[in-house]
């Protein structure tokens, strides 16, 4: 359900005031605490807010601006994201220590294994010759999509066979994730 006027004008009020989400949630019977956090992080994002630090809107940066930041400098994300949720503060009213840290740990261990698939990705599409989103076609004229949907399928039913005199389950599911982003690819070159 879409955010009014009226209700934006209201959120951004409370948040000036350094209400906390919880607490703001009870002003808006209509509304979870996850959907007015979703939306101040947007509001957040399109600058119409400020984060709730000393700093001003520019001298902040947020996860996103560290992690382009990042990418431009070949920093390794792991330990880049740890280096910046020491500096930042979450958004709204602030978890226990316990969760923060399994939040940091889980995130974290996202980061790495994404980290460890995109590097795996780039090595084995210089391997093969881009191959998957440049085909050469000698025998097959489908096109580039439905060829990632066949290798998606092979790679599918190893993982259902299981064999691993053939290859581990967890190169499998590696394999498998980067057909997936270069499918996702495709498509979005197709829009």
């Amino acid at each position: 359900m879409q955010y009014t006027k009226k209700e934006i004008t209201k959120l951004k009020k409370k948040w000036n005031e350094g209400i906390v989400v919880k607490d703001m949630a009870k002003s808006f019977p209509n509304r979870s605490v996850s959907s007015i956090t979703a939306k101040l992080y947007a509001l957040r994002r399109s600058g119409e807010i400020d984060g709730r630090t000393t700093k001003t809107r520019k001298e902040t940066k947020t996860i996103n601006d560290s992690l382009e930041d990042m990418v431009e400098q070949q920093t390794n994300p792991y330990e880049y994201y740890k280096s910046w949720v020491t500096q930042n503060k979450p958004l709204g009213s602030y978890p226990s220590k316990t969760n923060v840290k399994q939040s940091e740990t889980s995130s974290m261990k996202i980061i790495k294994t994404l980290e460890e698939i995109r590097l795996f990705l780039i090595k084995k599409n210089e391997q093969y010759g881009d191959s998957a989103l440049e085909p050469i076609r000698i025998f097959s004229k489908a096109d580039k999509s439905e060829q990632l949907k066949v290798r998606i399928d092979d790679k599918l039913n190893r993982l259902v066979q299981g064999n691993e005199d053939i290859e581990s389950d967890e190169d499998v599911v590696k394999d498998l994730i980067g057909y997936l982003v270069l499918l996702l690819i495709q498509m979005q070159e197709n829009q």
